[in-house]
């Protein structure tokens, strides 16, 4: 469990796809995640994955998307 999030995070939504930077905020049982660079194809029941240098930070399924 992470309780201070690292400023410099990417985060992968498909294994093909590279890590890119990007945001993330907690709050109660959801984590938000605000890429720098719109990303194509993000869809619901996808799993994002969001890490700092090697380490798994936090993740889960995407619920919804946002423009």
């Amino acid at each position: 469990f992470v309780r201070d999030i690292p400023m410099d995070i990417c985060a992968q939504i498909r294994y093909a796809h590279r890590p890119a930077r990007c945001g993330m905020t907690v709050q109660g049982g959801s984590l938000t995640v605000e890429f720098e660079e719109p990303q194509e194809a993000v869809t619901p029941g996808q799993s994002v994955v969001v890490y700092h240098e090697e380490y798994i930070i936090g993740g889960g399924c995407i619920k919804e998307v946002f423009s």
